[in-house]
């Protein structure tokens, strides 16, 4: 099994983490829609049209239709606890609960990549120190 080169998982994450504020910026402004009252151009947008915005955010992403797979999971359990029944995107309107739900669970996943770059970060340093301590012993 090869080493896992934790420059690159760092790299990842932070793509990941990049990815994530541009879903959650695009939610911010989604629910400020819900609440401000959208233009009549908005108005005929449903839910699927903005799991399917962030879905091509996700697309983009290492690991990216994990993540995906993991936020509409999130949103179905959701949308069934609140309607009783079966989620169905394509026939719901983005109500201010629902996007604000998604913009939760968005934050939630993005303080998860937070935690997880920090610890690639850790190791990428440690990997450092290694390296740079066998070039000082290298060098004696």
């Amino acid at each position: 099994m090869p080493a896992i080169n934790s420059t690159q998982q760092l790299a990842k994450i932070r793509s990941q983490i990049d990815g994530q504020q541009q879903i959650i910026g695009q939610l911010e402004m989604e629910l400020q829609l819900a609440i401000l009252g959208a233009p009549s151009s908005t108005l005929s947008r449903n839910l699927q049209d903005i799991v399917d915005d962030v879905g091509s955010v996700y697309q983009s992403l290492p690991n990216g239709s994990v993540l995906q797979a993991g936020f509409e999971e999130g949103l179905e359990a959701y949308l069934e606890d609140a309607n009783g029944g079966v989620a169905d995107f394509a026939n719901q309107l983005p109500e201010q609960d629902v996007i604000r739900h998604m913009l939760y669970q968005a934050r939630a996943l993005l303080g998860e990549l937070r935690i997880e770059e920090q610890q690639w970060n850790a190791e990428v340093g440690e990997e450092k120190a290694r390296k740079k301590e066998q070039t000082d012993l290298a060098k004696a």
